[in-house]
């Protein structure tokens, strides 16, 4: 009995629920009598739907409109609590009355002395026409305004640099020592002196230019003798100047304690069978000599009695008896061409043509990097004692490529033919390219000044050129 009365109050809540509006096609098909409902006893989905609506509207406008704050500051004395946290000031920029760092210079301390008042923050400078002369003063090293960061620096272009840094490295706003002659264009000479970076003055500078219409005139000279006579401590720098040949150099010993030979222009010497080299180095002084053509003389370089070689970025060729020779002295040897040389002896009788690399000082140098050593007529490079050969080109030499050397050179005996153009560069294609591991001690350019390794992250080419696609 009590299962049938359950059954039957469930039918009953089923169709009162069935037959309103909400269902109006549940009355088809059913009695009449189930659906004789009065329609305005029956809820009204209009109402409710109103009615919802109201409610919801109701939420909408208390969240979009929420009970006013009070500000937190009028006056800077309020913000004194905050002054722990960076903003003792009162600003009202936001149309509002917040806490912030700054607005005015009073609010600014230490490094960041200046109020941008847009931003309301401390900066170091800003960079405006009213304010120079007063803000990066602190700091003598950094006494220009970048107004992209708002922060004091060293320098914007090269007017604010100089000695020997007299480059800007405008991607570090940083003063450094320049690398290339281009970077010191409009200074001087245009010259960039090797042994510490600073671009050289006229005064520092003996102008040596070959040609029967050569005009000797002050420190401008016709004669290489001449010409190496007025180095001095004080003019340390020999600028030869190309196309046309020069005679020998050989500075006296003792002329300046560091000694720069540069050429510009295609600068070539030509030395004569009867000079002891194109370029004669000898004492115990450091001598720097870059981008000079050699050729025609006894011997291209020799270097002797201790002196120390700086040689770069020179092609040394039709020298009749060797390209480059040291004799007791420290060696820094690189990015250089040495071919076609006739053949030389050294003490003892030992037999060489491009290179003979001698006894060092005590201590000295002794780097032979990135050279191309070819088609000399004797022995290609002769090592007196154990020198690495491994990242230079020796090949094609008559007598043999290496002597007493340590590591094979990476384009050398046993290798395919380089490829080289008629000026020993090489070509598409070559077994040379792309052979050597870049570390930290490998040269950053070539014999042109394009950078190595060629493309970026690569391994470098061997010998003095690195190809350029």
């Amino acid at each position: 009995m009590r299962v049938e009365l359950f059954a039957l109050g469930a039918a009953l809540v089923l169709l009162s629920a069935a037959c309103t509006k909400v269902n109006p096609h549940y009355c088809s098909g059913h009695f009449e009598d189930d659906c004789d409902m009065d329609a305005a006893d029956a809820p009204s989905a209009e109402g409710d739907v109103a009615e919802a609506r109201d409610s919801r509207d109701a939420a909408d406008v208390s969240e979009v409109a929420p009970e006013a704050k009070p500000p937190v500051c009028v006056t800077d004395d309020q913000c004194a609590a905050a002054a722990d946290a960076g903003t003792p000031a009162c600003g009202t920029s936001d149309g509002g009355a917040a806490c912030v760092e700054c607005t005015s210079n009073s609010h600014c301390k230490g490094t960041k002395s200046v109020c941008d008042s847009a931003a309301e923050k401390c900066v170091e400078c800003l960079g405006t026409e009213a304010a120079s002369g007063t803000e990066c003063k602190a700091d003598s090293s950094r006494s220009v305004c970048n107004k992209m960061t708002q922060s004091c620096v060293a320098c914007l272009d090269n007017t604010k640099c100089s000695g020997t840094e007299p480059i800007c490295d405008t991607t570090k706003n940083t003063c450094r020592p320049c690398t290339a002659d281009a970077e010191c264009n409009g200074i001087g000479p245009g010259v960039c002196v090797d042994y510490d970076g600073h671009c050289a003055t006229a005064g520092e500078v003996v102008t040596l230019e070959g040609g029967a219409a050569c005009v000797a005139l002050g420190m401008l000279f016709c004669k290489a003798s001449d010409a190496v006579a007025s180095l001095s401590m004080m003019r340390p720098i020999l600028l030869i100047k190309g196309p046309d040949p020069v005679g020998a150099i050989d500075p006296p010993i003792g002329a300046a304690p560091k000694l720069l030979i540069v050429g510009q222009g295609g600068a070539l010497v030509g030395a004569g069978s009867g000079d002891t080299a194109g370029v004669h180095l000898a004492g115990p002084n450091k001598f720097w000599v870059r981008d000079l053509k050699i050729s025609g003389g006894t011997v291209g370089v020799v270097a002797e009695q201790s002196a120390e070689l700086h040689l770069t970025r020179c092609v040394v060729t039709k020298n009749g008896m060797g390209g480059i020779k040291t004799i007791d002295s420290s060696f820094d040897i690189t990015n250089t061409i040495i071919a076609a040389n006739g053949g030389g002896t050294d003490v003892g009788g030992v037999a060489w043509g491009g290179v003979r690399l001698g006894d060092i000082p005590q201590s000295g140098a002794s780097r032979f990097v990135n050279n191309t050593v070819v088609d000399n007529t004797s022995i290609g490079l002769s090592c007196k004692n154990s020198y690495d050969a491994s990242t230079n080109i020796v090949h094609g030499n008559l007598g043999g490529e290496t002597i007493n050397c340590t590591g094979a050179a990476c384009c050398g005996a046993g290798d395919p033919d380089p490829l080289l153009d008629a000026s020993y560069h090489l070509m598409s294609g070559s077994p040379c390219i792309g052979k050597i591991d870049a570390t930290t001690m490998s040269l950053t350019i070539d014999i042109q000044g394009h950078p190595r390794p060629m493309p970026p992250m690569g391994k470098l080419a061997c010998g003095a050129d690195e190809f350029v696609p």
